[in-house]
């Protein structure tokens, strides 16, 4: 005796795209489309049954896990997803349908079909209250090899279409990323660059009235924030695919770069007074560039929250590795927020944001890991928040070398210093 099938208990939702050009522009070979195989559970308490149903499943390349009750039914199904569930209906303690109520309540989403198995003629009261729990279909005992392994196979291929379906959308997704990334860097970065340059032409070569220079080095500042933000944009979606930053090593002075950004912020933070403080040998070979954005992300995070107290940049050296400490005397970071506070869209202090995306920390970690570095945060209300990163002094020379920290002349501008695409990415995409 055979009960039609009812509904399929879970449906894929195909993410929407309405350009054809886009989807064909996706393309997989067959081994990106290779799925795993599709694991069957059967559940019976007497081991001659199971013994059997594996014989009509060989012929399926399928896996085959066994539960020789309604309780290990449960522990299998929790530990993986099957394509379907083969479920003896007479067993003691959990009976089949007992079961499968049991899987629909702990997950609904990752509930497999169920075919219940049984020598009983069930009610209609009975098959509808299967059908309520997940039961997709009744065979009765003794079943046709061929029919089981028929309805077996429906549901095994539509478990690897829906695994492929998974494959092409996550691949989709990728995708669009990497073509926002493309958009972000080329139609963004380069009108960004455009109104900084064309601000600081006019300052250097102009001669505007005090409140004409006034509003463009605002100008300037905002293109600063602006193109800052690109770049952490850029690095998020960098590191989301599993790339860590490129490091361009150069021997500088952290302190110096330091001194150099924050004149760069304080178009942006008019009223916050900053107090630098240097001890020891302060030159490494590091990325200059991404060390920029780190200084900037933590001192932009700082004037933003110091709540009007200056804000100190203190730089020191040790014996093989330099760390930068900035602090600021506002209201602490709830302890709730610390674990978490270097996660990607975290914010310190909730209710507070101040227009950005909540990038700027995620990326300043990536940064200083990147560099084989650590970052970490202390806040108190009695010491306020401090921020230090700790970087190793990389390849060249170190403190015993007693190298002093190169000058470098004064008014000359280091191309290094000004806005550059922060990784491989951007490189390969150009401008």
């Amino acid at each position: 005796m055979m009960f039609a099938i009812g509904e399929s208990q879970r449906w894929v939702t195909p993410m929407t795209y309405h350009n054809d050009a886009f989807l064909e522009s996706v393309q997989l070979s067959d081994d990106a489309m290779t799925v795993e195989r599709p694991a069957v559970l059967i559940v019976d308490d007497r081991p001659a049954n199971l013994v059997a149903l594996e014989a009509v499943l060989d012929r399926l390349k399928v896996r085959i896990v066994r539960a020789h009750s309604g309780e290990e039914a449960l522990v299998r199904s929790a530990e993986q997803e099957f394509a379907v569930v083969l479920l003896d209906w007479r067993m003691p303690r959990l009976d089949g349908i007992e079961t499968a109520r049991l899987m629909r309540e702990r997950d609904p989403a990752r509930q497999p079909p169920v075919i219940i198995l049984t020598a009983h003629l069930p009610e209609f009261a009975e098959v509808k209250t299967a059908y309520g729990v997940g039961v997709v279909d009744f065979l009765q005992k003794p079943y046709s090899a061929e029919v089981l392994a028929a309805k077996v196979s429906v549901f095994v291929e539509l478990h690897i279409q829906r695994e492929k379906l998974r494959v092409y959308e996550r691949a989709l997704r990728e995708r669009f990323q990497r073509d926002l990334v493309a958009i972000v860097s080329h139609d963004l970065r380069n009108p960004l660059n455009a109104i900084s340059l064309s601000a600081e032409s006019i300052l250097r070569h102009g001669e505007p009235s005090e409140n004409n220079r006034r509003s463009l080095q605002i100008i300037q500042s905002a293109a600063r924030r602006a193109t800052r933000l690109v770049h952490d944009l850029l690095d998020y979606t960098q590191v989301l695919h599993g790339t860590a930053p490129l490091i361009r090593r150069q021997k500088f002075c952290l302190f110096e770069l330091a001194e150099e950004i924050v004149e760069e912020l304080k178009a942006s933070f008019r009223s916050t007074e900053f107090v630098f403080e240097r001890s020891g040998f302060t030159d490494g070979n590091w990325d200059r560039d991404r060390l920029g954005q780190v200084i900037a992300n933590l001192v932009g995070n700082a004037s933003t929250y110091g709540g009007g107290a200056p804000i100190v940049v203190k730089v020191v050296g040790g014996e093989s590795e330099v760390s930068l400490h900035v602090h600021n005397q506002g209201e602490p970071i709830p302890a709730e927020l610390i674990p978490d506070l270097f996660q990607p869209r975290r914010r310190g202090n909730t209710g507070r944001g101040v227009g950005n995306v909540g990038l700027g920390l995620f990326i300043a970690k990536e940064v200083v890991r990147a560099h084989g570095g650590t970052i970490t945060v202390d806040s108190a209300a009695e010491l306020g928040t401090t921020f230090s990163a700790t970087l190793p002094r990389g390849a060249g020379r170190s403190v015993a070398d007693g190298a002093p920290t190169t000058p470098r002349e004064p008014n000359r501008r280091d191309p290094l210093s000004e806005p550059q695409p922060p990784g491989p990415l951007t490189d390969a995409l150009g401008s």
